[in-house]
């Protein structure tokens, strides 16, 4: 099933249903793709405006990455989707009544397993990147749009921790311990500076509400 193209209903009906995609997996792409909207229909609403002519460049670029973000978010979704039928579902199913269809079932859990860490990884990276995008949204964009920079922020933040739970859950699978934890520093990587760049982000909203009132 391609996803792009189908009804959000239709999404949500099939992740409320009892079966194995799409899971939390396309939920955090999903969320990433709704911030990265949102961030483009403030820059939208911003370019234009005599009153903020002098960002305009710049919105526009952010526009740009916005609406490639919005793509790459959606891409994301279906290939969690793909991965999780193709290999980590197909290698569950493997035979398993002797020695040797038990050893080659756990090779292939594995090698899904590390497959699958994919999606989420570039998910976590995507959501990272595009947050000093919203920083500057909330800094520079049309201020009476500034509360959607504020909840574009926090379904980035969803994103990217809803990400890391389908990484951890996935490493846990692997079995080669080396390998498991040359991942796990890869993925201790992609944390490092979200925290403090979610805070910038929402401090910079909440600095222009607070403006707004004087």
């Amino acid at each position: 099933m391609q996803y792009a193209g189908e009804s959000l209903t239709k999404f949500l009906d099939d992740l409320a249903a009892k079966q194995e995609t799409p899971g939390g997996g396309s939920a955090a792409a999903v969320a990433g793709a709704l911030a990265a909207g949102l961030g483009s229909m403030v820059c939208q609403y911003t370019v234009g405006k005599k009153k903020y002519a002098d960002v305009e460049d710049r919105i526009r670029e952010i526009l740009q990455r916005c609406d490639n973000a919005r793509k790459q978010f959606l891409q994301l979704m279906q290939d969690d989707i793909d991965v999780f039928q193709n290999k980590v579902a197909a290698a569950y199913k493997m035979p398993k009544d002797t020695a040797e269809q038990k050893q080659a079932r756990e090779n292939a859990i594995s090698q899904a397993a590390e497959a699958a860490l994919e999606p989420p990884m570039n998910i976590a990276r995507l959501a990272n990147d595009l947050l000093g995008d919203m920083k500057e949204l909330a800094e520079k964009g049309n201020a009476m749009l500034v509360s959607d920079v504020g909840v574009a922020v926090e379904m980035l933040h969803a994103a990217h921790r809803s990400a890391w739970f389908n990484l951890e859950i996935n490493l846990q699978s692997i079995a080669d311990k080396t390998n498991e934890a040359r991942l796990r520093r890869e993925v201790v990587e992609l944390g490092r500076g979200f925290a403090s760049n979610v805070k910038a982000a929402i401090d910079a909203v909440h600095h222009r509400l607070h403006e707004m009132q004087h």
